[in-house]
């Protein structure tokens, strides 16, 4: 009878973290790649822009551009620095045929929405349609209960995530 491996953890698996973690501040600038290298672009954007918030107000889709201004933590510098700092960035996608927003939980509550609040995102990921038409597909940006943020893309499209660098002082 063969001798069955038990779970645990591999000692071949990689460390992903390293290419996350960094003690150099200096500003993301991220674009997404095509092909199945997307898929692995998609989970490393959504590292960075975990718990990062923006208000609805200053989402906008001019022509084929989204542009939506987070203020990001930036978790890459957690891990060196003991602390979480934040920085203004803009999450651009492009090309982006039309956005939908599904609301729900409090942001359903007597009276709507107001276009200020801040909203938080927890998850970046491709929607259902994105695997079922190969012209076009979805990105969606959410947090679980409290809304959707879907976005009709053009295939091939680009996510990009830039952090704003502060004006220097003279």
């Amino acid at each position: 009878m063969a001798k069955t491996k038990k779970p645990g953890k591999s000692q071949n698996q990689p460390d992903f973290g390293v290419h996350f973690h960094t003690d150099a501040p200096t500003p993301i600038d991220y674009e997404s790649r095509s092909g199945p290298n997307l898929c692995h672009d998609i989970v490393y954007l959504a590292s960075y822009i975990h718990d990062a918030r923006f208000k609805i107000e200053h989402v906008k889709l001019h022509r084929t551009t989204l542009t939506i201004p987070l203020e990001r933590d930036r978790w890459e510098l957690y891990k060196s620095r003991g602390r979480l700092g934040s920085v203004k960035s803009h999450l651009t996608i492009c090309p982006a045929l039309s956005i939908l927003w599904e609301l729900s939980g409090p942001l359903t509550a007597r009276g709507g929405i107001s276009r200020v609040r801040e909203l938080f995102v927890k998850d970046l990921y491709l929607g259902e349609s994105y695997w079922e038409d190969e012209n076009a597909g979805e990105v969606v940006l959410s947090n679980r209960g409290i809304f959707k943020l879907r976005i009709r893309v053009f295939e091939p499209f680009v996510i990009r995530l830039t952090d704003l660098a502060r004006k220097s002082r003279h």
